[in-house]
């Protein structure tokens, strides 16, 4: 049979083609990725709609999608997408786990947990890295859930398995302290005092937690151990600053006098607050400004300062000036702010619509939603 002479360039040519959309797919969906990690939700949402344009057709890629959507607060396309990613992959680890965490940002703790745990490989000593992440989210569920020995049994899995070491040690002894095992928690701080690169923080949080446990001793004990920490150069925290983070403001004052670092001087003026001292704690926060030394975390306690002694106009000035940061750590701890200083003005309409923005952004406890309930009643009063 004749040969068409012309089959081979057409197939070679489609070929090609083929390459490069597959090519064109995997670039829009790595760019997706990152901008996904980055935070730019909606740039993450176009770049993986672009990746499925260009043929990427995995179950994978629509459960980035529903996340995606999900964070940029489209959860009507979010839900499609999610189910679109389950009927094409339903046993693939990936999508398990991209789903778990589709309902852990939704605040559904026993659908996430379901997924997670259906994620798992069963043999333990073949956990990738994907899964040692997924097991810490199952862990921080069972956690939060008050299924302590689950949460340890898992805590233990990631430790054994040098995945992040330190924080889990750290969350199976506050978990032993919740079971009233003071003495197993503090074997796992010991675990973490024994890491040479350990933080100082992480002894203050031990400091507080056995406090709060009323074990007084043992508390004192590590707060101490973390105070040598805070004397060598490298520290990320000066000795001032460790002593006011743990409510000892007397002692800290007495190392505040030689310092320089901003988040130590940050430091010096919370003491300052907490000791009513406000017209010294205006100086400090004066003299960070004249530096030019400042961040969003300066302009939130400048703020919060200022709404202490009564100068809202100067509140609202500064909570601008917080919001233009755009920093997601402290915006936090801000727009709860903004909810409390409109309540201050007596402009309740404004601080319900303020806070039921921070309740359907953040997962908030108790006491905010009783915070709502008084502020609904107010309003409408």
């Amino acid at each position: 049979m004749k040969r068409n002479k012309w089959c081979l360039p057409v197939l070679f040519l489609s070929l090609a083609l083929l390459f490069c959309g597959c090519q064109d797919a995997l670039k829009s969906y790595n760019a997706g990725l990152d901008a996904y990690d980055e935070g730019r939700f909606s740039d993450a949402c176009a770049l993986f709609e672009q990746a499925v344009s260009q043929g990427e057709k995995s179950g994978k890629i629509h459960a980035d999608l529903a996340l995606s959507y999900l964070r940029s607060g489209n959860t009507e396309k979010a839900a499609e997408e999610i189910l679109t990613a389950k009927d094409l992959a339903p046993d693939d680890p990936d999508v398990l786990k991209k789903a778990g965490l589709f309902f852990y940002y939704q605040n559904d703790k026993k659908a996430a947990l379901s997924y997670f745990q259906r994620s798992l490989t069963s043999d333990i000593k073949a956990l990738n890295e994907r899964d040692l992440e997924t097991c810490a989210y199952a862990a921080e569920i069972e956690k939060s859930s008050g299924n302590y020995n689950e949460a340890i049994r898992l805590y233990n899995l990631l430790i054994e398995a040098g995945y992040h070491p330190q924080e889990h040690e750290f969350l199976a002894g506050e978990c032993y302290l919740e079971l009233q095992q003071i003495d197993a928690a503090c074997q796992y701080f010991d675990m973490l005092a024994s890491h040479s690169e350990t933080s100082p923080y992480y002894y203050l949080a031990i400091y507080k937690k056995l406090w709060e446990k009323k074990a007084y001793t043992k508390a004192e004990n590590f707060f101490n151990k973390g105070v040598l920490l805070t004397e060598k150069e490298e520290s990320p925290v000066s000795k001032g600053e460790y002593y006011a983070s743990a409510g000892k403001y007397e002692a800290a004052n007495a190392y505040f006098k030689e310092e320089t670092r901003l988040t130590g001087l940050l430091a010096k003026a919370r003491t300052l607050q907490e000791n009513q001292r406000y017209d010294e704690a205006e100086q400090v926060y004066v003299e960070i400004l004249k530096r030019g030394d400042v961040n969003a975390d300066v302009y939130n306690q400048y703020m919060m300062l200022k709404m202490r002694t009564g100068a809202y106009t100067e509140a609202f000035q500064l909570l601008t000036q917080v919001k233009s940061y755009k920093d997601p750590e402290v915006m936090k701890q801000a727009l709860w702010n903004e909810v409390v200083l409109y309540e201050l003005t007596e402009d309740y309409e404004t601080a319900f619509d303020r806070l039921n923005d921070y309740i359907n952004t953040y997962e908030v406890p108790e006491s905010v939603k009783r915070e709502y309930r008084f502020l609904s009643r107010v309003k409408k009063g």
